[in-house]
C-alpha cells in the first residue's frame, strides 16, 4: 500500500504536528460564507493543531500557522475554493486506486 508505515514520510511518523497539518486541508479560508456555513471549520489545519480553540478564531492564527509550517518546511495545503478541494481530494482518490503491487511487477 501506498501509505505503508516504511513509506510514510518520516516527519509524519515522529512528529504529531506535521501529521496534522499535511493531512489536513483548508478551503475557502477568506470566505465568509464558507466560514459561517462551515462553523470556522474550513480551517481544518488550525483545528486539528488546536482543537480546543474557539472555531471563530480559527482564521485569526492561521497566518501564524502557515508562516510556521514555512519556516519549516511543513506542507500547507489551503484551496481557494470547494471546487478546487474537491478536485484535490478526487486527485488523491485516483492516486488511493493505484494497486503498488501491481506497479512493482510491471
Amino acid at each position: 500500500s501506498s501509505l505503508s508505515q516504511s513509506k510514510r514520510d518520516p516527519r509524519l511518523v515522529e512528529s504529531w504536528a506535521a501529521a496534522q497539518v499535511e493531512t489536513s486541508n483548508n478551503f475557502a479560508s477568506q470566505s465568509l460564507f464558507w466560514h459561517v456555513l462551515s462553523n470556522g471549520l474550513n480551517h481544518q489545519i488550525e483545528h486539528h493543531l488546536f482543537p480546543g480553540l474557539n472555531h471563530g478564531h480559527l482564521h485569526l492564527i492561521s497566518p501564524v500557522v502557515r508562516a510556521t509550517c514555512q519556516e519549516f518546511g511543513v506542507t500547507y495545503k489551503s484551496y481557494d475554493t470547494w471546487r478546487d478541494l474537491m478536485e484535490a481530494t478526487l486527485t488523491w482518490f485516483d492516486k488511493l486506486s493505484v494497486d503498488d503491487t501491481l506497479i512493482a511487477k510491471n
